[in-house]
């Protein structure tokens, strides 16, 4: 049994979303959609605008991001063209399919 905030040896499920356990190391593309999207959020070592297209269907949107600060935003593709946040890896995250902790 899990150890939980019930204590040791009450079992329970908790769905965390909270904690993303997926990650994805983002190669650019204005032709191609990231492989097992979309993702819930994406983070870059370096500053500047991510291009992308939202899961709800917008295409080519310029997200201005800070360097290592986390952005909430459904994506299905980083596009190359328009992306300036190129000083280190662009990560997307999300949550296992039915991700139980």
């Amino acid at each position: 049994m899990p150890h939980g905030i019930l204590g040791a040896g009450v079992g329970y499920k908790l769905y965390n979303r909270s904690v993303y356990d997926v990650a994805l190391a983002v190669t650019a593309s204005d032709t191609t959609d990231l492989s097992g999207g979309p993702y819930t959020a994406i983070v870059a070592e370096g500053g500047g605008v991510i291009t992308v297209d939202m899961i709800e269907g917008a295409t080519n949107v310029a997200v201005p991001v800070a360097a290592g600060v986390l952005m909430p935003i459904m994506i299905t593709r980083v596009y190359e063209t328009g992306t300036t946040a190129t000083a280190g890896a662009i990560t997307a995250l999300k949550h296992k399919q039915d991700s139980i902790y």
